[in-house]
């Protein structure tokens, strides 16, 4: 009950409907917090699937230029047969970077750069929620010890009301 009583003190919550305003926003702000962390998370898988697909494509570039350089058709069906994987691979990422990313231009500087940015507002963001989350502990556990202390008061009036002689 101290620790409760000093927590209230220091948070300037002086009444149960304060305590329950304040839980409710805090908890509102944690769960913010969360679906923020999950949105930078989701495009930071993004960025790295993107990323992945368009060096794919830088690679294999020079072996698709030299397949079309190759207009002797016995030669090219050699020379495709032979680098096969790579070529599926190519035209793979292409089309997902294209149909499932939207993607018109590979800029891979740029997209690792945002995903650089991303992860340093996530590590922040997840610092605040670590701060938010035990202020909200603290407050759950000041609440639940109200709760009892009603709880008991309650009791109490219960007993002393039985208890007394009736007319």
């Amino acid at each position: 009950f101290v620790d409760a009583f000093h927590f209230l003190k220091e948070n300037q919550i002086f009444t149960v409907e304060e305590l329950e305003r304040q839980t409710h926003e805090l908890s509102a702000a944690v769960d913010d917090l969360v679906a923020q962390s999950k949105a930078i998370t989701a495009r930071i898988k993004q960025l790295d699937s993107m990323i992945t697909f368009a060096e794919h494509i830088r690679r294999i570039q020079p072996i698709i230029d030299e397949m079309n350089a190759i207009h002797w058709k016995g030669r090219r069906e050699k020379f495709q047969a032979a680098h096969q994987q790579e070529i599926d691979l190519y035209y793979t990422s292409q089309r997902i970077l294209k149909e499932k990313h939207s993607v018109k231009k590979i800029d891979i500087p740029s997209w690792k750069k945002e995903q650089a940015d991303l992860r340093h507002k996530e590590e922040e963001q997840s610092a605040q929620y670590k701060s938010l989350r035990e202020k909200l502990d603290q407050m759950l556990n000041v609440k639940y010890w109200v709760e009892t202390a009603k709880h008991e008061e309650a009791m109490k009036q219960k007993v002393k009301i039985k208890e007394q002689p009736q007319l």
